[in-house]
């Protein structure tokens, strides 16, 4: 464990991985675990690195985590998750030993030739003793893959491979799988063996978890506030929509009879109303707005990863609805002055009727 790590260290690694990777939502590995509790071991990591983004394929290898063994199939001194106990630990190490081997040839992340990319994974032969702690121990190592694939420089850190699960939502598993526990009699005592896995202390896991969640709250309350505006934008709309709907009667029904009799600036106006870039405008404005508000519900309502990439286009449709917003404003304004005008040229039953059609969708 890193016990002289400090909390701006946690932070920096936190941050760059942030930058690197982004922030997922939480989500749970209860599925992962439960292939792990049947013993279904290589469908777990296959599936675990699929969730954290890894399309490898994964080849499993059962080994001896005794690194006394000799040959081939064994683990590497240092290479497998540590495991900080209290009291005799030594029978939980020996019960969940896993290692993946990265290889120096692995394509970056986003290439065609990491898709199906053979990953060699070395796990004990009892590793489904403690599933959920099997969990956390892979999410750790597919980590380096992950971090290896992205051509990190911080690759081979077990701070940053700690840290990643986290980032990418899986932090309730991390905790769940963290601490394994349980009670030995001996010499007519009970005793409570505790042991846990990672590099992490307790205290700096709680703060990367409380540090996460704060950030994505941040990235959360954003996303809500956008959605909030599109559906803002779309009432606004279908306003302009019924509005402009509105002036288009009063122009026809006008239209239809040429002897109505009106001062010069109410028939200028009649006239402006009928030019083609009058109505063209007003289309367009109300086309765009919701083209917008389509295009920002489709785009965040799935959101749940804030990439860096994600976080620029939640800038962009933050302005691509305030200019549309601004621009029906702006004309719809002026459309209500307009309508104002004809309506006093339309008899009260024949409004009465259109609106009633209106409501009814009827045209």
């Amino acid at each position: 464990m890193f016990e002289r790590l400090s909390d701006a260290d946690v932070r920096e690694a936190l941050d760059d991985l942030i930058g690197c990777v982004g922030l997922r939502e939480v989500t749970t590995a209860t599925d992962a675990v439960a292939l792990a509790e049947r013993g279904e071991i290589q469908q777990c990591i296959q599936l675990l690195a699929a969730r954290l983004g890894l399309p490898i394929r994964v080849e499993l290898l059962y080994v001896s985590a005794d690194s006394a063994v000799k040959g081939e199939n064994r683990f590497e001194t240092g290479a497998v998750v540590p495991v900080a106990g209290k009291g005799e630990a030594e029978w939980v190490d020996r019960g969940i030993a896993a290692q993946v081997v990265v290889p120096g040839s692995l394509p970056p992340f986003g290439a065609s030739r990491l898709e199906g990319y053979p990953i060699q994974v070395r796990v004990s032969e009892d590793c489904r003793a403690y599933p959920e702690t099997f969990v956390a121990v892979m999410l750790h190592e597919l980590s380096h893959v992950m971090l290896a694939s992205l051509r990190h420089a911080k690759a081979d850190n077990e701070l940053y491979a700690d840290l990643l699960p986290i980032v990418l939502g899986f932090a309730p598993a991390v905790r769940q799988g963290r601490k394994i526990s349980r009670r030995i009699y001996r010499a007519g005592q009970t005793l409570l063996m505790t042991s846990t896995f990672g590099y992490l202390t307790d205290r700096h896991l709680d703060f990367a978890c409380d540090y996460v969640a704060a950030a994505l709250g941040r990235h959360r309350t954003e996303r809500d506030a956008l959605l909030a505006l599109a559906k803002q934008l779309r009432a606004k709309v279908h306003a302009s929509a019924r509005l402009f709907s509105e002036l288009k009667y009063y122009l026809a029904y006008l239209g239809a009879r040429r002897a109505t009799k009106m001062p010069e600036g109410d028939a200028t106006v009649a006239v402006q109303c009928h030019s083609w870039d009058y109505a063209y405008q007003r289309e367009a404005a109300i086309a765009n707005g919701r083209a917008t508000a389509d295009a920002a519900e489709q785009f965040l309502r799935p959101l749940h990863h804030y990439t860096a990439r994600a976080l620029v286009q939640m800038r962009e449709y933050r302005k691509r609805i305030e200019l549309a917003s601004g621009a029906l404003d702006s004309l719809m304004a002026s459309t209500s002055e307009d309508a104002a005008v004809l309506r006093r040229y339309v008899p009260l039953g024949r409004r009465i009727v259109r609106e009633v059609r209106a409501w009814l969708n009827l045209g």
